[in-house]
């Protein structure tokens, strides 16, 4: 657990800090762009997994959006209950196909601290997700989101495990 906590917590840092010193400057569509959110989530772990213990509850912080691609940097955290932890950084993307639904696709890196259902073959594990999430008046969204983690064969095995949960995202800048 040591390893985790230290290895964690320069990656927090260095996330939080890269995610304060970006471009603040709002996405060309600044109707829809709901501003800095805090994301809660929860659902199942391990979708394709026999778990005893495969609920998860996640918050994440998605920045503004950055580059001229309109890039969103975020920073989460899962825990995964039985002990697992995973702590990332990635970059999403908004893809607004009606007035108040917007898919969002993402990929980051992260940590992971395994617990004693779940191994993924080392520490390092790479994050691909998908997001559908319907974007209210007052900028607040509800979705689905399901997500891959995997280690990209970086270690010897890469047995990799899906996610899928409902979140809620909750602005902070209005």
């Amino acid at each position: 657990m040591k390893i985790f906590n230290s290895r964690a917590f320069l990656f927090l840092a260095i996330g939080l800090l890269s995610l304060v010193c970006v471009n603040t400057q709002a996405s060309e569509d600044s109707d829809r762009f709901p501003g800095r959110l805090i994301i809660l989530s929860a659902g199942d772990f391990g979708v394709d997994d026999d778990l005893d213990r495969p609920t998860f509850v996640g918050i994440d912080y998605r920045s503004v959006p950055f580059s001229k691609w309109n890039l969103i940097p975020a920073l989460g955290y899962v825990y995964k209950d039985g002990g697992a932890h995973y702590v990332f950084l990635d970059l999403r993307y908004d893809y607004w196909f009606s007035d108040n639904w917007v898919l969002i696709p993402s990929y980051g890196v992260g940590i992971y601290d395994r617990d004693s259902e779940v191994d993924l073959g080392g520490s390092l594990e790479f994050r691909a997700g998908l997001e559908i999430s319907r974007q209210f008046d007052n900028n607040a969204r509800a979705g689905l989101s399901i997500f891959h983690l995997s280690n990209g064969k970086v270690y010897g095995t890469n047995p990799g495990t899906e996610a899928i949960g409902v979140t809620v995202s909750i602005p902070i800048d209005r």
